[in-house]
């Protein structure tokens, strides 16, 4: 989110990812990924959480991009610990429901302070990106923080 002019988020570092042995297309944070959003706190999504990136049908690759891409990455580890209810706000679980998880990926595509860069999705991926995850998401977000994918 860019309010004035100025990021509103800026991450500690790159997530540090390891892929999953069997499980093509999974990845398993290797510590914390942390975003600190000015004025509002430190959202944290937990070492060892499971994320496949920007859940992106590989038919739909060539136009919106890979799932790990930088353009999405960023925001995609947040909003899959939102959907797993692993999200945690200052040190506690987040509680997002859908809406607010998807509105906080939104608000993160705008723009990641990442040490000297700033990441973002471009602004005509946005809204697609948004609505795929409004239209699509549901069967995917289980706000239960014990849910974990073996």
């Amino acid at each position: 989110m860019i309010v004035n002019g100025i990021i509103q988020f800026q991450a500690s570092d790159n997530p540090v990812l390891s892929p999953i042995a069997g499980r093509d297309g999974y990845w398993r944070l290797i510590r914390d990924y942390d975003v600190v959003q000015y004025g509002e706190g430190l959202w944290t999504a937990p070492r060892g959480m499971i994320t496949d990136g920007a859940s992106i049908p590989r038919l739909f690759w060539r136009v919106i991009g890979h799932p790990f891409e930088t353009d999405l990455i960023y925001w995609a580890i947040l909003h899959d610990a939102a959907y797993k209810g692993r999200l945690l706000h200052d040190g506690l679980p987040a509680g997002l429901d859908r809406e607010q998880s998807d509105k906080l990926a939104f608000a993160l595509m705008t723009g990641i302070r990442v040490g000297a860069d700033i990441v973002s999705t471009p602004a005509w991926k946005r809204p697609l990106m948004f609505d795929t995850l409004r239209m699509f998401g549901g069967p995917n977000f289980q706000p239960n923080p014990t849910a974990v994918i073996k």
